[in-house]
């Protein structure tokens, strides 16, 4: 397949919005575009873009009064609705993943999913080997103090 059209320059695409009848001012349309990408923000003014019903689809012509203020709310409104749901979903995240790691050590000791087969069910034979395998790569590779078994406890009074 070939891509026939032309990448057009930022004060192209604002033209080529401004000339399908977005309403917008120039400057900062272009400015938006150049922020976000022309083909991000056309999601958003899709459903502005007048509808043939003959042939049943969108034509490239907005519907009359389609401003780019609205369509940059919809866009900034998405934008932080996802940042808000992303911090929900990662605080649940945490929360299992430490009620997991808690219950675990709880049941089984601290390091349970090293010296013991059953305590992973599900995890046996090529499975856990990689497992582990990952679990030493890990601990090889990390800078961290707190990952290291033999880091002396009195460096720090014993507080990490």
């Amino acid at each position: 397949m070939t891509y026939t059209k032309p990448p057009l320059t930022y004060e192209e695409q604002a033209d080529l919005l401004l000339g399908r009848g977005m309403v917008a001012d120039r400057a900062l349309l272009i400015e938006r575009l150049q922020q976000v990408s022309y083909y991000r923000l056309s999601g958003y003014w899709y459903p502005f873009r007048r509808f043939d019903p003959s042939r049943r689809q969108r034509l490239d012509d907005f519907v009359p009064g389609t401003d780019f203020e609205t369509i940059w709310n919809r866009y900034v409104f998405d934008r932080r609705l996802r940042l808000i749901l992303l911090d929900a979903i990662e605080r649940i995240e945490v929360a299992v993943r430490s009620r997991l790691a808690y219950l675990h050590a709880r049941e089984f000791g601290p390091f349970a999913y090293a010296t013991d087969a059953n305590t992973l069910p599900g995890c046996s034979g090529p499975q856990r080997a990689t497992f582990l395998q990952n679990v030493q790569a890990e601990v090889n590779r990390s800078k961290d103090t707190f990952i290291d078994p033999n880091f002396p406890d009195d460096t720090c009074g014993g507080v990490y």
